[in-house]
């Protein structure tokens, strides 16, 4: 759940976590939807792609996701005042109007939510502001394979998990994934598809996905993702994901 998914989807809809004991979060369910608007203003707050938590960042990482802020006239708006949970998150280096946790304001600092919590989202412009109320999907664990455990390019990897939070959105699923991991860098590579990656649902509590071959770094990491419900209200949307993380190495 990198900031760098797709630009072209960021254009559409925008996703995160801060780094909270044993998850990774995205914006989800919305019970706000309030702030200082004129009838008609297009002011707002799009976390469509998820904005959220993770047991364990990557380098740059301390929360995942990103969040657009429109202007009235529905258009990215850059400059913005906007928090998470009342902590700052600064705009995006590249993405004017988008708000992240990879460039944080006063440096790395975890946004004080946990799993089954609270997101609270409110963008401050020069006269107008917004707020947005996620609730994040409640933990997970994986339980199988073990942290550090070995395993070959090429081989079918059996994922299991315990979580009480499947299928809550409508959009997007719940997964399980495999990608290549540098644990020197602390960074991962690529997207996960095809067998790389298993979609869950209902009562299912294990998934297979197979590692990837070609690739230059020592280790993988498979992620479990949780997302919570998809909310679409006014101009604000959003969906808040918790993202559980263990690293394996590469035989």
């Amino acid at each position: 759940m990198k900031l760098s998914f797709l630009s072209s989807l960021l254009l559409l809809a925008c996703s995160a976590g801060p780094t909270g004991p044993g998850i990774t979060g995205d914006a989800g369910n919305q019970n706000g939807d309030s702030g200082t608007k004129p009838t008609g203003d297009k002011f707002g707050i799009n976390a469509s792609l998820g904005i959220g938590i993770t047991d364990h960042p990557y380098a740059s990482e301390w929360m995942t996701g990103s969040v657009l802020v429109s202007d009235a006239n529905n258009k990215p708006l850059s400059g913005a005042t906007f928090t998470a949970n009342g902590v700052q998150l600064g705009e995006d280096s590249l993405l004017k109007g988008f708000y992240d946790g990879n460039d944080p304001i006063n440096g790395p600092s975890a946004v004080p939510v946990m799993p089954g919590g609270m997101l609270t989202l409110v963008a401050n412009g020069p006269t107008e502001s917004a707020t947005e109320v996620l609730q994040c999907p409640n933990d997970a664990t994986i339980t199988s394979p073990a942290e550090g455990a070995t395993v070959a390019a090429g081989s079918t990897v059996n994922v299991t998990f315990t979580t009480g939070s499947l299928g809550q959105n409508l959009i997007f699923s719940d997964s399980v994934a495999i990608m290549p991991y540098d644990p020197i860098q602390n960074t991962s590579s690529g997207i996960a598809s095809g067998a790389q990656m298993a979609k869950i649902a209902g009562a299912q509590r294990s998934a297979n996905v197979v590692a990837p071959t070609g690739t230059s770094e020592t280790g993988f990491v498979i992620e479990l993702l949780l997302w919570g419900t998809d909310n679409l209200q006014g101009n604000n949307s959003g969906a808040c994901t918790v993202s559980k993380r263990i690293h394996l190495v590469k035989q």
